[in-house]
Formats: C-alpha cells, structure tokens, sequence
C-alpha cells in the first residue's frame, strides 16, 4: 500500500550548479533578447522572419561558445535593465580587469625567465600568436551581429572568455614543479627565511651571563630600578628584563648583568648602548640606582 504525505515539499536550496544556469537563462532570456530585437536585420520584401530567427540563435550560440563562465560572471554584474551603451561599458570594464590580471600573470612568468633568454623569446612569439587568434577568432564568432550596435558587447564577451582561458594557462605554467619537463617556466623559488634573534635566547643569555657573575651595577634591579627603567630602557628590552627577573627570583638569584657592555653574544651585541646626558642632580639619583651612568638600551 502507499502511504501519501498531506505535508508540503520542504523547499530545497538550490546548488550552485541550478543557480549558474538560473543566471546563464536570466541572461539569455532578458538582456540578449532586447539586444538581438533593437538589432535585428529588416527583412526582405515579402518578408523573411527566417533569416532574423537564424540571427538571433547564432548571436546566442556564439555567446555560449565563446565564454560561458563570463555570461554568468556579467550577468551577476551587468543587470537587464540597463541600456546598450551601459552594457558595453559593463562588459568593457570585465574584459578590462581580465585583461590587467593577464598582463600581471605575464610578467611574472617573465620575470621566473629572466636568466633564459630562448625560453623568453619562444613565450613572446606564443603570447604574440594568441593575441593574434584571440582578435581573428572574435572577430569571426561576433560576425553574425555585424552592422549591429550589439556586435562591440558580443565581441567583448568573446575577448574576455579568451582571456579568462588564458589566465588559467598563466597560473598553472606559474605552479610548474622543479622537474617538470612539461612545464616550461621554472618553479618559484623558496623565499629566504629571515631569522631574528629569539626573546627566549636572549633572555637565557642575559641570566647565563648573570649567572657567572659578570655585571657593573653590583646590586642588579632595585625595587627603586623598576620605576626608572621603562625611562631608559626600550619597551622590548624591559619586556625582556622582566622575565630575566622572574627567571632569576624562581632560582633565588638576582640580575646583576649588564646585557650590553663587554658581553660575547651575538644577539646581546646587537643592541645599541647609547649613554645620555643628565643634570647632576638626576646623575647623582641615577648613580646612586645604578651604580653608574644609566644607559638606554635599544633594539
């Protein structure tokens, strides 16, 4: 027996796939019918509505040929309601965009053969060739509308699928593998790593150092050295005191090491010490802190 639902079908969302061909008949069904009508040629005396039928299917059969995935992007962009002329300029402005992204994709391609010269001069003859078949062939495929004022857009239509093929050749030649025989563009070559130095490491250095007893201040940081210290030090290097100083409190010991002066590490040496000038009143207080002139330590 069947069971029937009285319930309504839930409403299914449609896949990406049904909205393309929603967009792609949209187009066809609005936009390009206004165009090819506005267009058509006169008939002969007597009449010959055949001949402007054959038109109208060749313009829609030339636009599906030609570029397919551009109808569907410039329908999303270009709307029905617009006039001929701001539909040129719409489609004028994806080709135009298409066509940049192109040139970008060029030089970068020629820039991976900078060191081979044959391989430059065979991919300027290839590039000089297809521009010439993009030309001839939209030429041809948009010659059905010619003396219509729809023949620049179709046109456009036809370069600007022509030039989104081309820019997928360009980005796979640009992911060639070291290897590749078929692939004639070198891989891109793995960028050099920029190394700096590591807080961690310096810090484990400064408290290594004060550990061996190495130092010019004699009682390392006083309560009364926090308040002074963000003066004369840089933000990073407080920041790397203060865990040298909790490290130090955690072992029971004290920071009495000057990070800088006289200290054989690399990453300590590359701070610069730069010692300022101070009243005598403000050099007395900081003699009697620091046990010295106080330095300002930056990165």
């Amino acid at each position: 027996m069947r069971i029937y639902s009285l319930e309504a079908p839930k409403p299914r969302k449609p896949s990406i796939a049904s909205a393309t061909v929603e967009l792609i008949v949209t187009y066809l069904t609005e936009v390009l019918p206004k165009a090819l009508w506005a267009n058509r040629p006169k008939p002969a005396p007597g009449g010959d509505q055949i001949r402007a039928m054959r038109f109208g299917i060749g313009c829609i059969a030339c636009v599906l040929m030609c570029a397919s995935a551009s109808v569907v992007r410039a329908a999303e962009d270009c709307g029905p309601n617009l006039s001929q002329a701001e539909l040129d300029d719409c489609f004028g402005k994806i080709y135009k965009a298409s066509d940049a992204q192109l040139n970008a994709l060029y030089k970068q391609i020629e820039g991976r053969l900078k060191d081979d010269v044959a391989t430059t001069r065979l991919l300027v003859t290839a590039q000089r060739a297809w521009l010439a078949f993009r030309d001839a062939e939209c030429d041809f495929s948009s010659s059905a509308a010619t003396g219509g004022t729809i023949r620049p857009m179709i046109d456009t239509i036809c370069r600007e699928g022509l030039t989104r093929k081309r820019i997928d050749d360009f980005n796979t030649y640009l992911k060639c593998q070291e290897g590749d025989l078929g692939c004639p563009v070198p891989a891109q070559p793995a960028a050099a790593k920029v190394t700096s130095p590591d807080p961690s490491a310096i810090v484990t250095a400064i408290y290594q150092r004060a550990a061996q007893g190495n130092g010019d201040s004699g009682g390392g940081f006083l309560y009364a050295d926090k308040a002074v210290r963000p003066k004369f030090f840089s933000n990073s290097m407080v920041a790397l005191w203060a865990q040298a100083e909790a490290k130090a409190e955690r072992d029971g010991g004290a920071i009495d090491f000057d990070p800088v002066t006289n200290s054989p590490d690399p990453n300590i040496k590359s701070f610069k010490v730069a010692t300022e000038k101070q009243t005598a009143a403000t050099a007395t207080a900081s003699a009697t802190m620091f046990g010295g002139w106080p330095r300002k330590f930056s990165a």
